[in-house]
């Protein structure tokens, strides 16, 4: 499903989960920076995390957003009062994970706004975007450790494989949960 094709989206008191577009692309930028950073402190090299840069973010984003979009790309934003606070992008395996068709690339909320839902919400509506495109099975990396670990499981995703990655030069583990039936993943209508 192609970015801003207008699905139906999941919504909450205040936050709005709908498709991204190219105008979004700083939002995102800035939540994929801070998130990193939160995220990641401890997990990975001080240096790194302080160097990344927003606008190389930003003009990534937009690259992607402004460009023709594959049509099995989903990217999501769920929006507070007209800010971006956290995204969640996915389509065709960019780390295939055997037996999965599709991956959920990133999932990030800001801090302030984690334990609300929005994580979950976005998972949903990606996972209904990604059934549209007839895929049914769904693959996420994630690093050995990072408390994203336990919101997979919570969600019903399986251990399915583990790799080792170097990110900024530096030796990770990472570990791939998956959903053989990604619907399991879709909100309730209604």
């Amino acid at each position: 499903m192609a970015v801003g094709k207008g699905r139906t989206m999941a919504r909450s008191t205040a936050v709005v989960i709908r498709d991204a577009r190219p105008e979004d692309a700083s939002g995102i930028a800035r939540v994929h920076v801070a998130t990193w950073r939160t995220t990641y402190r401890g997990v990975l090299p001080g240096s790194l995390l302080d160097g990344l840069d927003e606008e190389h973010r930003r003009e990534w984003w937009d690259g992607l957003l402004s460009g023709d979009a594959d049509p099995e790309m989903v990217v999501l934003v769920a929006e507070a009062q007209g800010v971006v606070v956290g995204f969640a992008s996915g389509g065709p395996p960019a780390a295939p994970v055997a037996g999965y068709e599709r991956e959920l690339w990133a999932l990030y909320v800001l801090a302030v706004w984690q334990g609300r839902g929005i994580g979950r919400r976005l998972v949903g509506t990606l996972a209904a975007g990604i059934t549209a495109t007839g895929a049914s099975s769904l693959a996420v990396w994630v690093l050995a450790g990072n408390p994203a670990e336990r919101f997979y499981a919570a969600l019903g995703g399986r251990e399915v494989a583990r790799r080792t990655e170097r990110i900024g030069g530096f030796p990770v583990e990472e570990v791939a949960y998956g959903w053989r039936d990604c619907s399991c993943l879709l909100l309730p209508q209604g």
